[in-house]
C-alpha cells in the first residue's frame, strides 16, 4: 500500500522529570459489566417471604381442630335436632332416630367398649346399663330400631317422651363417668336438696 508523502513524528510525551511519571494501572484480563445486584435480592427475598407466609396461612388453616368434648357435641346435635322441626311436621319417626342416633355416638365416645357401629345388643352388652334411668335403655333401642328398621309407627307424644328419656339416659351416664361434669353438680345438688 504505497503512502506516498505521509511521513509520521514520535515525540515521547513523558514529563522530563522520572519521579513526576505515574504509569497507569494494568488492566484487568477481563472486564466484567458493574451490576446491580441489589434489585434481585430484594425480588428473591420477597419470594421466600411470600412462600413463607403462604406455607404458614397452609399450616394455620388445615390445623387439627380441638376436640369437642363428646357431651357437648351431643347437646348440641340435639339442640339442632329440635330446631329441625321434625314432630311439628309429622316425622317422628326420623326424628326418634336422629336422638338414637346422637345417644349411639355419645355412648361410643364416653363409655370404654361401647363402638359406633355396636348392634343394640352388642352396645348394652358393652355399656352393661345400670339402675336408674339407663335401666330404661334396652327399651328405648329396641323401639328406635323397631321404628327404623321394621318401619314400626310412633306417636308424636312417644318420640317426645323417646327424646327426654334419652336426654336423661346422657346426663345420668356423664354424671357417672365424669364427676366434674354439670350433670354430676346437678345431681349431687338435687341429692343435698332431698337430704
Amino acid at each position: 500500500l504505497p503512502l506516498g508523502g505521509l511521513s509520521g513524528f514520535v515525540k515521547s510525551v513523558p514529563p522530563a522529570d522520572k519521579s513526576l511519571r505515574i504509569p497507569t494501572p494494568a488492566r484487568p484480563l477481563f472486564v466484567l459489566p458493574v451490576f446491580n445486584w441489589w434489585p434481585w435480592l430484594a425480588l428473591a427475598a420477597a419470594i421466600i417471604a411470600a412462600a413463607l407466609l403462604w406455607w404458614a396461612w397452609r399450616r394455620y388453616r388445615n390445623r387439627p381442630k380441638a376436640p369437642v368434648d363428646p357431651y357437648v357435641r351431643a347437646q348440641r346435635e340435639v339442640e339442632g335436632i329440635e330446631q329441625m322441626g321434625l314432630l311439628d311436621s309429622d316425622r317422628a319417626a326420623e326424628y326418634v332416630a336422629l336422638i338414637v342416633d346422637v345417644a349411639r355416638e355419645y355412648l361410643a365416645a364416653r363409655v370404654r367398649g361401647v363402638r359406633r357401629s355396636d348392634t343394640t345388643s352388642e352396645l348394652l352388652r358393652a355399656m352393661q346399663p345400670r339402675d336408674g334411668i339407663e335401666a330404661e335403655l334396652p327399651r328405648l333401642l329396641d323401639r328406635a330400631d323397631m321404628v327404623k328398621f321394621a318401619r314400626a309407627d310412633i306417636s308424636v307424644e312417644e318420640a317426645r317422651e323417646t327424646a327426654v328419656a334419652i336426654r336423661a339416659i346422657i346426663d345420668h351416664v356423664e354424671a357417672r363417668l365424669n364427676p366434674e361434669s354439670e350433670p354430676a353438680k346437678k345431681a349431687a345438688a338435687i341429692r343435698e336438696k332431698a337430704a
